[in-house]
């Protein structure tokens, strides 16, 4: 029978039931050593590299559970993350992203400001705060890991939002976290000394 994909997550701590299961290879273990936990907390399909589909074999994985083999899963977590919390209708909010050294926080807080007060319900994604249908909540991190970015995407078009404003970090762009977004406009504010310990020299952090 067919499955139905809620969600999608990359870690058992949050994931829920009806969730794709995205297992990559992390800095200490593979992802897919958590699978049987994954199963077990209702994950409904997994993601996943040759080696992890190794020691998917090893678990008493349902034979129920569809698996998809990716050469690189990071790499692709973005597109399958805008196609797991995409609508169905094909209906999205228009997208404004702004990135750059300084300034990111400033102008897409603005943006979500003079959008809103113009009668054009706006959400924000951001390092401060998010903002879904005129709620604000405290954020985790500049830029989310694209699993967060889209279901924050699409919970703020659930919520009567028609644009979201979203902060977007060098290092986000490099981690591939924004790949599947399809930006209305992108900004650019400044570029500055900052970050080389992530990207190496300017060149880099400028192509990123």
């Amino acid at each position: 029978g067919s499955k139905t994909i809620t969600g999608i997550s990359m870690n058992t701590g949050d994931l829920r039931a009806g969730d794709l299961f995205v297992a990559m290879p992390g800095k200490k273990t593979h992802g897919a050593e958590f699978a049987q936990k994954a199963f077990d907390s209702g994950a409904v399909a997994v993601v996943t590299d040759a080696e992890g589909f190794e020691l998917l074999r090893k678990t008493s994985i349902p034979d129920a559970i569809p698996v998809l083999l990716l050469e690189s899963p990071r790499s692709h977590l973005g597109e399958l993350a805008a196609f797991v919390y995409s609508n169905r209708d094909g209906r999205q909010p228009t997208i404004y992203g702004t990135t750059g050294t300084n300034g990111k926080t400033t102008t897409t807080t603005l943006v979500q400001q003079i959008l809103s007060l113009s009668g054009h319900p706006c959400g924000l994604i951001g390092t401060v705060q998010n903002i879904t249908g005129g709620v604000s909540m405290e954020s985790i991190r500049t830029t989310p890991e694209s699993t967060d970015l889209f279901s924050g995407i699409k919970q703020s078009f659930e919520s009567g939002d028609r644009y979201v404003s979203v902060e977007v970090s060098s290092i986000g762009l490099e981690m591939s976290r924004v790949e599947g977004a399809q930006f209305a406009v992108g900004a650019f504010t400044n570029l500055t000394h900052d970050h080389l310990d992530f990207h190496g020299d300017m060149e880099t952090y400028f192509s990123s």
